[in-house]
């Protein structure tokens, strides 16, 4: 298992999936095979916390894949750029610029259906009846995108005593806000740039940036696109490991999003200590607490090592209800202990490593159910492993209760 971390956590760090596979003499499969099963975990992962969230700014933006067939030098570059709009590679990021949380990340084409996709996991782990103000770059298609999930029906007003009624029409929420950051080019060189406001008032939009001291931008998340970039080795620039197909790129990106918002501490979100705290060796005493987007978002109180994420031996069923036990990680290298029955469930399980890892969803899950199970959905209760805990088989899924839950 610790071999499957560290290969992890290079995969992480943007290494390509040959070279991880060439530095710890594994084959390149198996190391995509890791890949493709860590990744189911880590979207279920991501999707025990990410609900319920109460951010005040979203910023939204996509960036492309290098072509293949351009980087082997088979098409123009004319052609190229016209094949641009409809690839396939889109990768499409929503995030908190506050909390440089990674709210949605995606990948389709550049059309208004997947943008309706996006905005609309959006609203998916947003409170209920929670809206955000809205930045983003100057593509039309997020207009009618957010417009068709923050608006409601309205009734005009009549104007005239005679004559029919007026039809109700599709108005944006009174405090939805929407601001539009337009970008001028000539010759590829940055020539101008605009703001523009699409919902709300100018006024209204500049007292809420006014909190943090920012204008109207979209600086926060096109710095999320370079970090995209520099450690998911299938969309880096002037690279030999290219995008090999959208799952694979699906399961690249899933692996950054929680390393980006659980593992990864940033600078600009460290805390000052209250008191200094001396370090084992002769330097100086240390000064700041490190800390992740999770934290600063209120999802996490700590910062979670890739040990304990890599590792993580707890999972939610695809709907959300509650959480099913995944193993000790057994899956991620062979198969696991114990037998399975007719319908794909472990009959005789080891469950020796039920409490291998106590530690990693003790802080978490007392941090999120501190206000105690009044009013929270089931996945929210604290997880208590449980000897009549079914095993998550893919494509399927469980209908066992954790005991606690």
């Amino acid at each position: 298992m610790e071999l499957i971390v560290r290969v992890l956590a290079c995969l992480a760090e943007g290494l390509g999936i040959r070279a991880t596979a060439q530095v710890f003499e594994v084959a390149p499969h198996t190391v995509l095979h890791w890949l493709v099963e860590a990744a189911e975990q880590w979207r279920a992962f991501a999707a025990y916390f990410f609900c319920d969230l109460h951010v005040k700014q979203v910023q939204l933006d996509e960036l492309y894949a290098v072509l293949r067939e351009l980087k082997a030098g088979e098409i123009s570059d004319d052609e190229a750029l016209k094949r641009l709009e409809r690839s396939p590679c889109w990768v499409w990021t929503a995030m908190d610029p506050t909390s440089k949380l990674l709210v949605v990340v995606d990948v389709g084409t550049r059309t208004l259906a997947m943008a309706q996709r996006v905005v609309h996991q959006v609203t998916q782990v947003l409170a209920p009846g929670y809206v955000p103000l809205f930045l983003t770059d100057g593509f039309k298609e997020y207009r009618t995108a957010i417009l068709a999930h923050f608006g409601s029906w309205m009734q005009p007003e009549r104007r005239q005593d005679r004559g029919p009624m007026p039809k109700p029409r599709w108005m944006p929420l009174p405090a939805l806000l929407y601001a539009q950051v337009v970008k001028s080019y000539r010759r590829r060189r940055l020539v101008g740039v605009k703001h523009r406001v699409v919902f709300g008032t100018q006024l209204a939009i500049e007292q809420v940036l006014a909190a943090c001291g920012w204008t109207i931008n979209t600086a926060f998340v096109e710095r999320l696109n370079l970090d995209i970039r520099q450690r998911v080795a299938a969309i880096g620039r002037r690279v030999n490991t290219l995008c090999q197909g959208e799952a694979s790129l699906r399961d690249q990106l899933i692996l950054f999003q929680v390393y980006h918002n659980f593992v990864l501490p940033h600078a600009s979100l460290r805390q000052p200590l209250a008191e200094p705290m001396a370090t084992k060796g002769r330097g100086s005493a240390k000064v700041w607490r490190p800390s992740t987007p999770a934290m600063a978002a209120g999802l996490t109180d700590h910062v979670i090592d890739k040990e304990s994420c890599f590792q993580l031996p707890y999972s939610l069923s695809k709907d959300r209800e509650f959480p099913v036990y995944l193993g000790d990680g057994s899956h991620l290298g062979g198969s696991a202990r114990g037998e399975q029955d007719m319908h794909g469930r472990m009959t005789n399980p080891d469950h020796g490593a039920l409490d291998a890892y106590p530690h990693i969803f003790e802080s978490a899950c007392a941090l999120r159910c501190s206000t105690n199970t009044q009013g929270l959905p089931s996945h929210r209760l604290p997880i208590t492993p449980s000897p009549n805990a079914s095993w998550h088989v893919p494509g399927q899924y469980s209908h066992h209760r954790l005991e606690g839950t």
